[in-house]
């Protein structure tokens, strides 16, 4: 049995992202922010900025919006969980394309995320480095 293209697309999207998971990858584009007060009196949000050719941002915000710090990486899809992987700005340069060989540095942080109702619910990250934060960033109206 052969199948056609959109067929085979969708039975891929399926397999990859599980029955019934939600979003579709060409959903996650987008900006996901929170409130984190628990980070300090700097740090009062965290804003990440996931582009659709797998380019990521992180962003430390100041209580009145402006990024201190500032990551940027690449986002991949990986047993129905989204993964991103940021690098100090500066250190490796831009995120390598899709299909080009990464940086050999490791990065800074990965950031393992599950997609839920729209947000992104951090399962994997680590959790003194956020302060024993709940990371579940919402998705916003912005331009990544």
């Amino acid at each position: 049995m052969r199948l056609s293209g959109a067929w085979a697309a969708a039975v891929f999207t399926a397999a990859l992202w599980g029955c019934g998971s939600g979003e579709a990858p060409k959903d996650l584009p987008g900006v996901y922010a929170a409130d984190l007060p628990e980070l300090g009196s700097y740090s009062r949000s965290v804003e990440l900025r996931i582009g659709a050719r797998g380019e990521a941002e992180l962003r430390l915000c100041t209580a009145e919006g402006q990024p201190h710090s500032i990551r940027e990486g690449r986002w991949e899809t990986r047993h129905n969980k989204l993964v991103v992987e940021v690098y100090s700005r500066g250190l490796v340069g831009p995120p390598p394309a899709k299909g080009v060989e990464a940086s050999p540095l490791a990065p800074d942080e990965v950031l393992v995320f599950r997609v839920e109702d729209g947000a992104l619910k951090a399962v994997d990250y680590d959790r003194r480095r956020w302060a024993g934060a709940d990371l579940t960033l919402r998705k916003g109206t912005g331009e990544p």
